[in-house]
């Protein structure tokens, strides 16, 4: 027993620390919600309109967005340094259909498929981990085009969700339809604040979510009506509601809202819908090994002074591990820096970033007469201009750097693509097309196990007959080192591999060349293919003038010089006169 009050040896903590929690909770309030929006871009066709996005997407919350109007030709899967973007184009320079997501959810995409330039699916675990939902992006055709090929629009989506979806889906995009107050018995999947009058595409979309069980959530959440639309007119006269977010777990999502005065030249708006997991059980954090921040200026200072304003009334009343667990989450939380953005390789200049802000001001005017329009437009144009001079500008001074230091421009090559592309389907070895991450790397790894794998037995040969190998000279380690590439790292004694297959090399290639035939012209220095191709062009060119009938035979091997196996190696080596020590 103790007393109470003045002598109370535990007192109540009166004095909350402002700042205890404050970097958990932030955390955890970050985890809650995933924030998944559709956005109609006109067009992504071009890297800087693809740039230009990504700086207006800069200042709003979002996870996952799916594309309509990307006009990107073919298929693709790209890994950039902060997302990863996926694109389905089968017209050049129209339609097509796509999704950016953030790097962070990398690991947790299952699969993504194409249906058509018109049509995609993003499976992905959402919380990371968990349940996998499927996302469906997609572009409908206009109320102008004909009713078969809006009929043939929603067959494809509706066998696509039967055929591809999982247990939780959502569908998301343009569709050109507006759907218009609910009808008796439509509110099984219409709530009470839709827009507009409904239309043809309207009616299909209505009978569509009622075939796949899904609610419209941009009917579920009372808005303004200057807050519902999310087309406008180029003359700027009309505005309806014409892009939508579909899901059969209404539940799940606590908002659905545009984006107004997103920085982007497009007559859309962007809308998202907000995903709650808290109802969802979270799995076990798997292992992620804390990087360090200490490096970095900027964090130290912002570190130091989140140290000093904590006063000691603060922290008098915290036991020691309450105090460890602020420092540590001090060290080791993130710091709000744009140390992201130093990574991109196309640096926005001043110039552009003056254009962007003058547009943005225009765009965020409530009342936009067609002055304004076409300053927008005019601006825009000039915003990507400037941003084909930065990425130039940029691409030039990485070359250069690249050229000074190493000699070379492979590595800047490299730093210039700035993407890592992904393999978007394969075929097994039933010619089914497999389109699941897992499975494609499943098809990948036991191809080159095929591939590689040696089918002979090992023979062990002992090289006993040593002949007098001169010792290796100080000058051709000299020279094997000054032939060397920077940027190689070196094993635990520091010398590279490089360094010693060059001094083989160096004694190996003279008595190779001797007893190589003329016809052998790869491979070899002061030789080349070049010289074999214009012979055969040659003689593909008299026998078309003399019209003498004549066949060409390409051999391809199947595992070419990686797969060798080592005792044809050291035989050949034998022969040639190369010595065995």
């Amino acid at each position: 027993m103790v007393t109470v009050g003045e002598d109370d040896h535990y007192p109540p903590n009166t004095i909350s620390p402002p700042n205890k929690n404050a970097f958990r909770y932030k955390k955890q309030q970050t985890e809650k919600y995933i924030y998944i929006a559709t956005y109609n871009t006109l067009s992504l066709r071009t890297e800087e309109s693809l740039q230009e996005l990504l700086h207006s997407l800069r200042d709003i919350k979002w996870d996952i967005i799916g594309l309509s109007e990307v006009r990107r030709y073919g298929e693709a899967i790209e890994e950039h340094d902060n997302f990863i973007l996926y694109h389905k184009g089968e017209t050049p320079g129209r339609h097509g259909v796509g999704f950016l997501i953030k790097k962070t959810l990398k690991n947790s995409i299952s699969e993504i498929i194409g249906i058509s330039e018109r049509i995609a699916i993003l499976s992905i675990e959402i919380p990371p981990g968990k349940e996998v939902w499927s996302i469906v992006q997609v572009y409908s055709p206009t109320e102008q085009s004909t009713k078969s090929e809006i009929e043939s629009f929603y067959i494809s989506l509706n066998d696509a969700i039967k055929d591809h979806a999982h247990k939780n889906y959502i569908v998301m995009g343009d569709f050109n339809a507006q759907i218009g107050p609910p009808r008796n018995g439509e509110d099984i999947v219409l709530g009470p604040y839709s827009s507009g009058k409904r239309t043809r595409n309207g009616q299909k979309l209505m009978e569509m979510a009622f075939e796949n069980h899904m609610k419209i959530l941009n009917s579920q959440f009372k808005k303004r009506l200057s807050r519902k639309w999310t087309w406008v007119s180029p003359d700027g006269r009309y505005k309806n509601e014409i892009d939508y977010v579909l899901t059969n777990r209404p539940k799940s999502f606590d908002d659905c809202a545009t984006i107004a005065n997103l920085n982007f030249n497009s007559n859309h708006r962007m809308l998202r819908a907000r995903l709650n997991t808290s109802s969802v059980q979270k799995s076990s954090r798997p292992f992620k090994a804390k990087t360090t921040i200490l490096g970095n200026n900027a964090a130290i200072v912002t570190i130091q002074e989140n140290l000093r304003s904590m006063s000691q009334s603060c922290l008098e009343h915290l036991n020691t591990q309450e105090k460890y667990n602020i420092i540590n989450e001090m060290l080791t939380a993130k710091p709000n820096t744009n140390q992201s953005e130093s990574k991109n390789k196309s640096q926005i200049s001043e110039k552009t970033h003056d254009l962007l802000q003058k547009r943005s001001k225009l765009i965020s005017t409530t009342s936009k007469t067609k002055t304004i329009r076409e300053q927008i437009g005019k601006l825009s144009k000039e915003i990507k201009l400037q941003m084909r001079k930065d990425r130039e500008h940029s691409r030039l001074n990485t070359l250069e750097k690249h050229i000074k230091r190493t000699g070379g421009i492979k590595k800047a090559l490299k730093v210039l693509t700035g993407k890592t592309n992904w393999i978007p389907n394969m075929k097994d070895q039933h010619c089914k097309t497999k389109t699941k991450r897992t499975e494609i790397l499943s098809i990948a790894t036991n191809f080159y196990k095929n591939l590689y794998s040696s089918k002979s037995q090992i023979i062990n040969t002992d090289l006993n007959n040593y002949d007098n190998v001169p010792p290796i000279l100080v000058e051709e380690i000299h020279k094997a080192i000054i032939t060397q590439k920077n940027d190689k790292a070196p094993g635990p004694d520091g010398i590279t591999n490089e360094l010693l297959l060059g001094l083989i090399l160096g004694r190996i290639t003279k008595t190779l060349d001797e007893n190589q035939p003329r016809e052998q012209a790869g491979f070899r220095a002061g030789y080349s293919t070049l010289d074999h191709i214009h012979a055969v062009r040659q003689i593909f060119e008299k026998n078309k003038e003399f019209k003498v009938p004549f066949y060409c035979c390409f051999i391809d091997y199947n595992k070419a010089f990686d797969s060798i196996e080592h005792e044809y190696i050291w035989t050949c080596l034998k022969n040639q006169g190369v010595e065995q020590k």
